[in-house]
Order: C-alpha cells, then structure tokens, then sequence
C-alpha cells in the first residue's frame, strides 16, 4: 500500500473522478441556461448511463488486445482530448444547440465504461494480496470523499465561476491524472490469451458463472441493486415530503449516507485483518443491518432520524462493498478479473435502470413506505444468498475452471 504505485492509483482516480462531478454540474448547467427543461437536463445521466452500458459490453475484448494500463492511460487521454473540444466549444459559446453537448458527454461516458473495471483490476497488480482489504478501504474512502465534498464544490464554483471555468478545472485534472498513470508499474505480465472477438466478449459473462465466489456476489448485488432504486431523487424526494420536512432534507439525508460511507470505509481499513478472517460473517451481517436499517428508515416518521438511519445504512454497505471487491480480486485469474468487473458493471447499469422505473412504480402505487419495505425484502434475499454460500465467500484458494472454454 506505501508503494508509489499505489498512490499514483489514488491519486488519479480522486483527480479524475473530481473532475467528472466538475464538469457534469458544468454541462448540466449549460443544458440548463440553453432550454430550461428538465428533461433535457435528465438527459445528461441518462446518457451516461447507456454510454457506459455499450463501452461496458465492448470492453473485454479491449483489454484481449492491449494491456490494462496501457489502455487506461489512453482511455483517460482520450477524455482529455474530447474534454477540450467541450471547453473550447464553451469558451466560443457558439453552439446553442444540446445534441453536441449530448454527443460529447456520451463519448466522455464510453471511455469510463472501459477505464471503470481496469482501475478496480489494477489494485491486486500493485498491492501484495496480503494488502487487498487495506487497499480496497482506502480507495472506497477517497471515492466516497470526493463524492461528499465534489458535488457541492462543484456548485459553488459554477455559482462564482461559471461553467467554462469548472470544464477547464477539469482538463486540468485530467492532465494531472493521466501523468499519474503513465507512472503506474504493474507487478507481472499483462499479456492475455489470444481470443477472437467473441471469446473476449463472452469470458468474463462465462467467469461470472463458471467461479462459485463470483457467482454469489453477483446474485447478491442483483437484489441489493434493485432495492437501492428506493435511494434515488426521486423516491427521497416524496418520502421527505411525507415527513413533513423541507426540500432540502433529502440532499441532507443522501449527504449522510455517504458520510456514513466513509466511516465504513474507515473501519474496514482500521479491521482489516479481522475482516479477512471473516469475510462470510462480513456479508452476512452486512446485508442483515442494511436490511434492517432500511425498514426503519422507511417507517420512521422523524426527520432526524432519518439522517442519522441514512448514515447508519452507509457503514454496513461500504463493509459489504470492501468485500465484494476483495473477494473478486482475490478469487478470479488475472486475467480474468478486468472483464468480470466490467460484466458486472452491465448488470449494475440495467438491473439499477430497471429498479428505478420497478421502485418508482411501488412507491406510486403503494405508498413510499411500502417501497422501502420492499427494498428490506430483497436485501434480506441477499443475506440469504450469502448465508447460502458462505463457504465460497472466503479468501482461501480454490480450483479455478477455465472460464474461457
């Protein structure tokens, strides 16, 4: 973890995703001032969403063709490059149209889709195996913080600076970030077994199934993403309004919950040794208090008590996401595990859309508070599924099946 690697990694991850939020609140900004819709503006995430949903299924056969970090580093070069056409654009104000603004913030999106699972994949390439929960903690803390701290910084500098000024802010991040990867070193060989474009395609799908620890997780994370939908805006939104509290009470609540996050990550990085030799515990209970915390969250009728269950929910859920990723790293091939972060990152995209519109549709039809006792369900599902095969959700080796056959 003290390598310079290692930091090199954190660094340009934090800066990167620092500049994402930047410009994100700077494009959705500009759509704003253009055409005042709000459907426009929703626009913004919708794209990024189906963008990083094809780059997603595209990826593996990417990484068959050039080594990880060689293609971080130009994936995150080519984000600079189109970057600047978006800050030059701005600059020269003389685009009143969205479509470009639409089409540059897409091609941004695809080149996340395939940087995303490569920078997960990186950690056990530069960090002894030994390191992997420290590591994974410490990451999962500067995500977090950057998260906490990026969208209202962002705000504050579109109000004072405007949103030219926050696109520049992030070329220059950008910049900085991709110095930092070209000095990334990577222990071994990153070189891939020859596959056609289909066998690239399908071997991380393949790995999700053929690998048992693999498998679970991604079952888990099914369920635990279809109930996540119950912490979008727009749930929030409604659910703040039936406590009787003020608008700005939902930004307070999802502020807590990644607050929450962020000492999860803490204890996970301070406990990392016992949380190794208790990986199947981890998850279970994990699952078990999320479950819990979100029922009463959504029968709570007080709104301070929602902030402080908010951030409650946030400790259990970055314990169970350490793991996850822990397990992932530890128990698949090398060169597997790049494209079993980016198959999991499709299921992610689509079953979280889907649990939008299914969560949304529950909170209308039967009230919101049904909607988080139905979320509780389903997490409950998934600590079933991890009681179900603790045995696999352990660090210690297995015999590994050629996913690629």
């Amino acid at each position: 973890m003290k390598t310079l690697s290692f930091r090199l990694l954190w660094i340009s991850q934090a800066l990167a995703n620092s500049g994402d939020i930047f410009y994100i609140v700077g494009l959705i900004s500009v759509i704003h001032e253009i055409s005042g819709s709000p459907l426009a503006m929703s626009m913004v995430p919708f794209i990024s969403v189906m963008s990083r949903f094809v780059s997603g299924m595209l990826a593996p056969v990417l990484f068959d063709r050039y080594g990880l970090k060689k293609l971080l580093f130009q994936s995150q070069l080519w984000k600079t490059a189109v970057l600047f056409v978006l800050a030059a654009v701005l600059i020269a104000m003389e685009s009143k149209s969205m479509v470009i603004y639409f089409v540059l913030s897409g091609l941004i999106s695809l080149l996340d889709g395939v940087a995303a699972p490569i920078t997960s994949s990186l950690t056990p390439k530069i960090v002894e195996k030994s390191e992997l929960i420290k590591a994974n903690s410490f990451l999962a803390i500067v995500t977090q913080t950057v998260q906490v701290a990026g969208w209202p910084a962002g705000a504050i500098l579109i109000s004072f600076a405007g949103a030219d000024k926050a696109v520049m802010l992030t070329l220059a991040l950008y910049v900085i970030s991709s110095f930092c990867i070209f000095f990334i070193q990577i222990y071994g060989s990153e070189s891939m077994a020859p596959l056609k474009p289909r066998g690239s395609f399908l071997s991380g799908w393949k790995a999700l199934w053929a690998f048992p620890a693999i498998r679970s997780i991604a079952l888990m994370e099914f369920f635990t993403l279809i109930a996540g939908g119950v912490w979008v805006a727009a749930v929030l939104y409604i659910y703040v309004e039936e406590l009787g509290a003020g608008e700005e009470w939902w930004g307070y609540i999802n502020s807590s919950y990644f607050i929450g996050t962020i000492f999860g990550g803490y204890l996970a990085y301070r406990w990392s040794k016992i949380l190794e030799n208790h990986l199947p515990a981890v998850m279970i209970l994990s699952s078990l208090a999320i479950a819990v915390l979100t029922a009463t969250f959504g029968l709570t009728r007080l709104p301070t008590a929602a902030l402080v269950l908010s951030a409650l929910c946030g400790i259990p859920y970055q314990l169970k996401e350490v793991a996850n990723n822990t397990i992932i790293q530890f128990r698949s091939p090398d060169d597997l595990v790049a494209k079993i972060y980016s198959s999991m990152a499709v299921v992610i995209n689509l079953t979280f859309g889907f649990s939008v519109l299914l969560i949304g549709w529950i909170a209308e039809t039967f009230g919101v508070r049904n909607a988080f006792l139905f979320a509780s369900a389903l997490i409950l599902v998934s600590a079933g599924i991890a009681y179900a095969n603790k045995g696999n959700l352990t660090l210690e080796n297995q015999e590994r099946t050629t996913a690629d056959s």
